[in-house]
């Protein structure tokens, strides 16, 4: 089977979430790969490693 797409998207980090934004304002012909949760994990969690940096 093959399917035609306008455009991929791949990865849900922010870049690929705002693409996603602005490719749904010109076809709903697309498709997002993501392998994870949708957004950064600084986004979702906060930044790995941050609060453990020594001062």
């Amino acid at each position: 089977m093959t399917t035609e797409l306008d455009v991929i998207v791949i990865g849900a980090g922010s870049a690929g979430l705002a693409a996603v934004r602005q490719v749904k304002k010109s076809t709903d012909n697309f498709v997002l790969i993501n392998d994870g949760p949708y957004g950064t994990t600084c986004a979702r969690v906060g930044c790995p490693g941050r609060h453990d940096r020594g001062r």
